[in-house]
């Protein structure tokens, strides 16, 4: 292989200047079929041409602001193989794997799908 691309994705403190600072992200999944769809996603994105490996990892459980989430690692011949399935595998980590988060701030605490849809209505 001639390239290892990764992504870590990390507990951001704010998203925008007016947001109240997080102190924390805590996750949940559904037992078993988080890792079932992470497998395939990884066996998916090992099938394509030129990538050798994949690891997929999310954390559970409270993980404090500054602290690593998840990460997406790829081995591949080149670089152009690594960076599109980094990117192609957290997306779709993201998109398709059951996780759910709840934020902690220093003013409230919630779940993010709860808010999501009330903002979406």
């Amino acid at each position: 292989a001639g390239a290892i691309a990764t992504f870590t994705g990390r507990v951001r403190a704010k998203d925008g200047d007016d947001d109240p600072r997080t102190t924390a992200l805590e996750f949940e999944t559904y037992e078993g079929v988080a890792d079932d769809r992470m497998d395939a996603i990884r066996a998916d994105l090992t099938d394509r041409e030129g990538v050798e490996e994949v690891l997929l990892h999310h954390r559970t459980g409270v993980v404090p602001d500054g602290e690593d989430i998840v990460f997406v690692v790829v081995l591949a011949g080149h670089r152009e193989e690594a960076f599109r399935a980094v990117e192609d595998g957290i997306n779709r980590l993201k998109d398709e794997v059951p996780i759910f988060k709840k934020e902690t701030t220093v003013e409230d605490e919630f779940w993010v799908h709860d808010r999501e849809e009330v903002d979406r209505a």
